[in-house]
């Protein structure tokens, strides 16, 4: 299928995305693999095709963007993460961003692409009904056994082997609520905001002329106020507080996928069970273990290509920087 792109500012963009995340990815090799997966020769052939002026195409279906964010990944050698973050907030494939609901479906499409595979019975990444009492829902299958282990919406969770069934139809793949919905967000110094996961992972840090896109291992610091989704429920992640987080990624118009996503394999590991056990392991395999290159956000933030203005420290696991 081939694209067309009028003028070439989004696969420009999509490209500088690509080649910031990943030091060994050059700029022209990474405009020649959107070239290549969007269906030209190489970058010279798109950039010298024209474009009808009155030429409007449907965006591609979801598949056919999960196709086209594989065949970038797969020639650069990046994470789906990563190249789904540059086609998205790139708008590469579309005149405006997509869904929330979108993003999620086209991640976890992606996640069965390269992660977990058929599904199957007693295999990993399979999608399982759970069944315990005062429970109903659904699972991916970590490991099963006595006990089975399974990460839920709302975290890894640990059930009796007769509580998780598997059905003979194929269930739909989810992304867990635990990795992309918003618990609440930071104020800082500078009146900018720090959104945050259940776990107190930031995902997203909003200036009035911008918004970064966050490491989920970064310290936050500077925070002069703290508010919360939940406002009295008990459950984050349903109504009412649920609706609170979705419209706020709404108003703010963050459609894209966060960084905490890419924790979702690191799920699956031996003896992670948890989210935070999920980022460090994840930060491990980004920046290496010893390599010290953690980066502090304080009220003053970092501009494009900025360096940190505070070193980082890790706060423990699943605790605030301000006890709510």
């Amino acid at each position: 299928m081939r694209m067309y792109f009028p003028p070439v500012d989004k696969p420009k963009l999509a490209a500088k995305l690509l080649a910031r995340s990943k030091a060994d990815v050059p700029l022209n090799r990474a405009l020649e693999a959107i070239a290549k997966a969007t269906g030209y020769r190489d970058w010279h052939e798109l950039g010298c095709t024209a474009f009808p002026p009155d030429r409007r195409d449907a965006p591609p279906s979801l598949e056919q963007t999960r196709e086209i964010i594989l065949a970038i990944a797969a020639s650069l050698e990046m994470g789906i993460g990563d190249v789904h973050y540059a086609v998205s907030r790139s708008m590469l494939l579309g005149g405006a961003p997509r869904s929330i609901d979108d993003m999620l479906n086209l991640h976890a499409m992606l996640w069965r692409a390269t992660l977990f595979g058929t599904p199957a019975r007693g295999k990993p990444g399979t999608i399982v009904r759970v069944k315990s009492p005062g429970e109903r829902g659904l699972a991916y299958l970590k490991a099963a056994g006595q006990p089975t282990y399974v990460v839920l919406d709302n975290g890894v969770g640990i059930r009796a082997d007769f509580e998780v069934i598997t059905p003979r139809i194929a269930l739909p793949d989810f992304v867990p609520s635990r990795l992309w919905l918003p618990y609440g967000y930071w104020t800082l110094k500078d009146g900018s905001v720090v959104i945050f996961s259940r776990d107190y992972k930031p995902l997203w840090h909003k200036y009035p002329d911008r918004t970064v896109r966050m490491d989920p291992w970064t310290w936050v610091t500077g925070i002069v106020d703290q508010t919360y989704f939940p406002v009295g429920e008990l459950a984050w992640d349903k109504k009412p507080a649920r609706g609170r987080a979705i419209e706020f990624l709404e108003k703010n118009r963050l459609f894209d996928p966060p960084k905490l996503l890419d924790a979702m394999p690191h799920l699956f590991k031996r003896g992670i069970d948890s989210v935070s056990e999920a980022v460090d392991s994840l930060e491990d395999t980004e920046i290496g273990a010893n390599d010290n290159k953690h980066i502090g956000v304080d009220a003053e933030g970092l501009g494009a290509g900025g360096s940190p203005t505070h070193p980082a420290h890790k706060h423990p696991a699943g605790t605030p920087p301000l006890a709510p």
